[in-house]
């Protein structure tokens, strides 16, 4: 197989692998009534942002933000307070948004994903190719992990 040929191929596998984890991702919140957009923006509100912040973290448009801070309003799981500049004003996540915040946390983590197929092992060097391929070396914020000494099998 040529490097353009291979290319090719695990270029399809990365889209398909993301494809698959998306799709798993979409199915784990819907089973507590969320798009994976909302699920995606109360993931995203651990603090009070400005809307645009949380447009540029989700990399959509800011007018999207506005929709889904309504819908998620309308919940009653996140508010708008002014900011330190009031023309700003900011998205910031109620109790009861943490309480669901929390819940759709725990339904993500019981679900399966495609990336569980993998032994411990494998999901590392997984990472590490990947961090390469991004050009990111360790997390933001953390230390290189260690290899793990036993599978999740």
């Amino acid at each position: 197989m040529s490097d353009r040929e291979r290319s090719k191929v695990l270029g399809g596998l990365l889209i398909a692998a993301a494809d698959a984890s998306r799709a798993a991702f979409a199915e784990a919140v819907s089973e507590q009534g969320f798009t994976p957009t909302q699920a995606r923006a109360l993931f995203a509100l651990v603090e009070p942002m400005p809307m645009r912040s949380l447009a540029d973290q989700m990399a959509c448009d800011a007018s999207n933000i506005t929709g889904i801070a309504d819908q998620l309003h309308a919940l009653g799981l996140v508010q708008r307070v002014p900011g330190e500049d009031r023309r700003v004003k900011l998205l910031t996540l109620t109790a009861a948004g943490e309480r669901r915040r929390a819940q759709l946390e725990q339904q993500v983590r019981d679900s399966t994903f495609p990336i569980d197929r993998l032994t411990t092992a494998e999901q590392d060097r997984l990472e590490e190719l990947l961090r390469k391929l991004t050009g990111e070396a360790t997390a933001p914020g953390a230390t290189p992990r260690q290899p793990a000494a036993t599978s999740r099998r």
